[in-house]
């Protein structure tokens, strides 16, 4: 039986398939006693197998780090045919809980494969976002709150700051539009 997030103080565990544009819940699963059970993290952040397991196409390897790429540089892995991600079940094994109701774990670092304790931290979405290494991928301009605006024919500044837009104004030089993004970051020490 799956107990969705918000029902629990603690859920039980999570698909991590809620990277919706509204953020929905969670829903975990596994509780962290059964992660615990089937996999072990050591000092790394790296994750292993504990029980070796063959047929029925499933086969765990007990000498080899658990990890795949989802293609955007997140190491996953499948238990009994939910997918977690690997930042996500170090947490849960290093702290004995999954991350609270609308929290993520975060790389300090930046780096989505380096699952040390000391480089995970627990956020909110918007604190992510701000830790964002560089630009959205879509940007033109690849500089993160700097923006080409094809209405007003020139560069914009902005800055999101706890679900509200602030806006850094307008420059013909990309240059302009970098430094008032930058005077925004200061003057609200993101």
């Amino acid at each position: 039986e799956v107990t969705l997030a918000w029902a629990s103080a603690m859920p039980s565990c999570s698909t991590e398939k809620s990277l919706t544009r509204n953020f929905a819940p969670r829903n975990y699963p596994h509780n962290p006693e059964q992660i615990a059970e089937e996999i072990r993290v050591d000092e790394k952040g790296q994750l292993w197998w504990k029980k070796q397991i063959k047929g029925k196409g499933r086969i765990r390897i007990m000498d080899k780090p658990i990890s795949a790429n989802n293609g955007n540089g997140y190491e996953r892995l499948k238990l009994n045919g939910y997918c977690y991600y690997n930042s996500t079940i170090v947490w849960c094994l290093y702290y004995g809980e999954w991350p609270k109701y609308n929290m993520i774990v975060d790389h300090i670092n930046h780096n989505k494969r380096d699952n040390r304790k000391e480089n995970l931290r627990e956020v909110t979405h918007a604190e992510n976002a701000r830790n964002r290494k560089g630009a959205m991928s879509q940007s033109k301009s690849k500089v993160n709150g700097g923006y080409w605006c094809d209405t007003w024919n020139r560069w914009k500044a902005s800055l999101m700051l706890n679900g509200k837009h602030i806006n850094g104004g307008t420059y013909t030089l990309f240059e302009d539009a970098v430094e008032a993004r930058q005077k925004l970051e200061e003057q609200y020490k993101t």
